[in-house]
């Protein structure tokens, strides 16, 4: 049996274990995966929300960070969540971006390529830097950097279903203690093994762009929390 350790907030949380069985069953459909992924999302805003309960009272903006394949479903069931818990909509902004995996050797690099950033009071913002699954932190450290470079004091919670051992250790590394001492995390399951693919065991059920539907050219797609919000609050039409 694969070992998978649990944290604290899932031995309260029930439906959490049940959620993480139908990411990793071969027999889940893409629509039954994608709605996992959204009630996921859900109970990690509530984890956020346990540790920083006056977030609610829309006493800071906060942004979700998010990269593109988790942006309709994972990212959407965050933001769903603290909406629900009484943050005020307009306190809630959206970063997605859409990361270039590189590897060359041992060097694993994840470029952005594309984004899509709502203005927002970085000065005293929460960031949220909401992925899948981490593992090598590429796409994370690349997204963080991002964020980095607009707020030196935001707080900085990064939120996953799951993680690899030592995904935390390796992320920090990348930072100066300056930097990563702001790192806070919400997450549910520590795996501590990987696949021939390279993908993590159980973690998600394998790669997160196939079980989505998204097929494999995931930088094409522009997700429809993309497209609402940029219609809603620029006024840019769905199809540009």
């Amino acid at each position: 049996m694969t070992q998978r350790n649990f944290s604290d907030f899932v031995r309260v949380n029930s439906k959490i274990p049940e959620l993480l069985e139908t990411l990793v069953s071969p027999h889940t459909s893409s629509s039954s995966y994608r709605s996992a992924m959204q009630e996921l999302g859900k109970f990690l805003a509530a984890g956020v929300l346990q540790g920083r309960p006056e977030l609610a009272d829309g006493v800071k903006d906060i942004s979700i960070v998010c990269t593109v394949e988790d942006a309709d479903f994972l990212a959407l069931g965050v933001m769903n969540g603290l909406q629900e818990a009484g943050v005020p909509s307009e306190r809630l902004h959206l970063q997605c971006f859409w990361n270039e995996r590189i590897r060359s050797d041992d060097i694993s690099l994840a470029p952005i390529v594309r984004q899509y950033e709502e203005p927002f009071d970085s000065r005293d913002a929460v960031y949220l830097i909401v992925k899948s699954i981490i593992s090598g932190a590429c796409v994370v450290k690349t997204n963080l950097t991002r964020v980095l470079t607009q707020s030196h004091d935001g707080e900085i919670v990064v939120v996953a279903p799951v993680l690899l051992d030592g995904a935390q250790q390796r992320l920090e590394r990348e930072f100066p203690p300056s930097v990563s001492e702001r790192f806070q995390y919400v997450w549910f399951a520590t795996d501590f093994k990987k696949d021939a693919r390279q993908n993590v065991v159980p973690g998600i059920g394998g790669s997160v762009y196939e079980r989505l539907g998204l097929g494999t050219d995931k930088n094409q797609y522009v997700p429809n929390i993309v497209q609402e919000r940029r219609q809603r609050l620029f006024g840019v039409p769905a199809s540009a």
